[in-house]
């Protein structure tokens, strides 16, 4: 009989205890791991002392999100796992700023890490302040990580489009999400379309179209790294 709640859930567990065991050094406490479907944002949110044991201490919450699920490449989803786990690891070691403030810390820790903490997702941004994103490292801790992650660790289900995003008046455009900043942009299918920051656009299935854009970024890192 498959059982469809248990199978994603052992997944989602193999999951954070992967990136615990291979970016923190199993230091991380035990969490409550769950899913979320706020359709105004498309964030995977922390929570410290959001459960309570009948006869135990407060246990925190890392919540993914269905929308970032529906519409992100699972580079992004486990991106966006490791930076709540960040603010895990903060919670119990560190020292949290006031809420909603990403401090000086947590960059740094970011960093450590292979997610480059950046108020405009790209390079050179701000690393500090009220509304920060991030970046993949190219090559760093965390770009390794994922590259050796194994199969039980892959959430088997995916949810459908939460909001179900299209252009009013032309259905005949689709939605490209940059692989690397994770801008999105409209247009015709079959695109071939590189971001600013380096990286090729991926289409609304995820795939991303090898062909010149693929060719024009890997001559820009040869000439310029």
């Amino acid at each position: 009989m498959r059982r469809p709640t248990k199978t994603q859930f052992a997944a989602y567990q193999k999951m954070f205890d992967y990136f615990n065991h291979t970016l923190f050094k199993n230091i991380l406490p035990e969490c409550m791991l769950s899913f979320s479907r706020q359709r105004s944002s498309s964030h995977t949110l922390f929570t410290s002392e959001q459960w309570h044991e009948k006869f135990g201490s407060a246990m925190p919450e890392i919540s993914l999100n269905l929308k970032q699920l529906s519409e992100d490449q699972p580079i992004e989803v486990m991106a966006t796992l490791v930076r709540e786990m960040v603010h895990l690891w903060q919670e119990r070691y560190g020292h949290p700023s006031q809420k909603g403030y990403y401090n000086r810390e947590w960059a740094e820790k970011m960093t450590e890490i292979g997610l480059i903490p950046s108020a405009t997702g790209l390079p050179g941004g701000k690393p500090t302040g009220q509304t920060i994103r991030h970046y993949i490292e190219n090559n760093g801790r965390f770009e390794q990580a994922f590259r050796k992650i194994p199969d039980i660790c892959l959430l088997p289900f995916r949810p459908t489009a939460i909001d179900g995003e299209k252009v009013k008046g032309n259905k005949d455009k689709v939605m490209y999400r940059c692989t690397g900043c994770g801008t999105k942009v409209w247009g015709k299918g079959g695109l071939e379309l590189i971001c600013g920051c380096g990286k090729v656009f991926a289409g609304e299935n995820g795939e991303t179209n090898l062909g010149l854009a693929e060719k024009i970024y890997h001559i820009l890192a040869a000439q310029y790294g």
